[in-house]
């Protein structure tokens, strides 16, 4: 897993039910840290979490409009499993990071990395 370098661990794989993608939790949620989307083992995009990663993970099959992260991301996800490719979720719990260290080390690993599906400034 190309996320493991990071301390990241993977967190739960995705699966088509039908036509659309669900998320397959591997251990416990934890609430707050980063979150990669891996593509066969590639990351394809970093994200911050507060309230919960299974929460998080939920959000991309049904978006709430205050998530327009997620209407961009849900299709890709989607694309990605009906290719037949592996799709899976790692993450990194760090729970006595602020909103704001957060943000900065998920900045950093971007421009580090450059996710494709990571909307750049």
């Amino acid at each position: 897993m190309e996320a493991a370098w990071r301390g990241f661990n993977l967190f739960g794989s995705w699966q088509l039910e039908e036509t659309w993608p669900v998320f397959k939790l591997l251990g416990t949620d934890q609430k707050y840290g980063l979150y990669a989307l891996m593509v066969d083992g590639k990351v394809m995009y970093v994200g911050k979490c507060k309230d919960g990663f299974l929460s998080r993970m939920g959000m991309f099959r049904n978006p709430p409009p205050s998530q327009q992260t997620h209407y961009r991301l849900s299709p890709l996800i989607r694309a990605a499993l009906l290719a037949g490719q592996r799709m899976e979720t790692a993450v990194l719990a760090l729970p006595d990071a602020t909103l704001q260290e957060l943000k900065e080390r998920r900045d950093a690993l971007v421009r580090e990395h450059a996710p494709a599906w990571n909307r750049y400034a």
